[in-house]
């Protein structure tokens, strides 16, 4: 659905969220949860901050996407997700 949407929309960053985790393989895993979403954060800031469109591919939680979007107001992202009933 990400690739599908990235096609669609012009100007548009792919980032797969779980790639940034093989920066520090040798971290654990609890540690890499959080410095990966803010990892994330960071790459999606640069690219907004240059005009264009970021897809995240990450099962983001609620807070964290509130996070961002505190961070992030100045430049006004418009944030749509899929949300499970689990989440």
């Amino acid at each position: 659905m990400s690739k599908e949407l990235c096609r669609r929309l012009p100007r548009t960053a792919h980032v797969e969220v779980d790639v940034l985790r093989e920066f520090v393989s040798w971290m654990s895993l609890e540690k890499k949860l959080d410095i990966n979403v803010r990892n994330a954060e960071a790459v999606a800031r640069n690219f907004l901050e240059y005009g264009l469109n970021v897809v995240l591919s990450y099962p983001f939680r609620r807070r964290e996407i509130t996070i961002f979007l505190k961070k992030s107001s100045e430049l006004s992202p418009c944030i749509a997700s899929l949300w499970s009933r689990q989440c």
